[in-house]
């Protein structure tokens, strides 16, 4: 009796861990793709693909199941990753998944030369 309950504790803090894990590579990626797009003279698309290549590094092929999504305005540059998470068990709970969200804003960096300084 004591055997189900120990694999099923191990199998929860196992899953624990692993959701953990993700979250912190998709709030990484959310952010280092809105400095990476922030940058002076860096587009969109430099920022959405330095958020894939972290969420590839961190989640393998889970990774590129997630959502990549930059807007800019006039000051910066929000990034969002989303998705969800399988979960390790299989049948009908794997499909349900757990939310991964991640919403991360930069300031646009611009350049601007001092003019007449001596």
């Amino acid at each position: 009796m004591a055997l189900p309950t120990l694999v099923l504790v191990m199998l929860v803090l196992l899953q624990s861990a692993f959701y953990v894990h993700a979250l912190q590579v998709v709030r990484t990626a959310a952010q280092e793709g809105a400095r990476a797009a922030a940058a002076d003279g860096a587009s969109l698309a430099d920022g959405s693909s330095r958020a894939r290549t972290l969420l590839q590094a961190g989640l393998g092929q889970s990774g590129q199941l997630l959502s990549v999504s930059l807007n800019e305005d006039a000051q910066g540059v929000q990034a969002t990753v989303g998705g969800s998470m399988g979960l390790l068990t299989e049948g009908p709970v794997h499909e349900m998944g757990l939310p991964l969200q991640a919403t991360a804003r930069a300031t646009r960096e611009i350049f601007v030369p001092s003019v007449g300084t001596t």
